[in-house]
């Protein structure tokens, strides 16, 4: 069996996208940007309270898979970063 060398995708950290989740049929574009290496700010408080948990724990399970991390940085508003990025706390 040969090696497989993976490059890395670089991307400009510099932007972030906003999503304003209403259902949960918009949570494979915010999957498809933290797969392309894209903070992602994500704010649940339009989504009915019963699609909220799915959507996040889609979207953590999606950080996780990108070797991302997260933090709640508003009432129902959460930032999530690929691996690339780091959350720093400053507190």
């Amino acid at each position: 069996m040969g090696v497989i060398f993976v490059r890395k995708r670089e991307v400009s950290t510099r932007e972030i996208t906003t999503c304003y989740l209403r259902s949960l049929k918009h949570t494979p574009h915010i999957a498809d940007r933290l797969k392309s290496a894209y903070p992602v700010i994500v704010n649940v408080a339009e989504m009915p309270e019963e699609e909220r948990v799915q959507a996040l724990d889609f979207i953590s399970g999606v950080t996780y898979a990108v070797d991302g991390s997260y933090d709640q940085v508003g009432d129902n508003t959460f930032l999530f970063v690929p691996g690339n990025v780091i959350l720093v706390d400053d507190e």
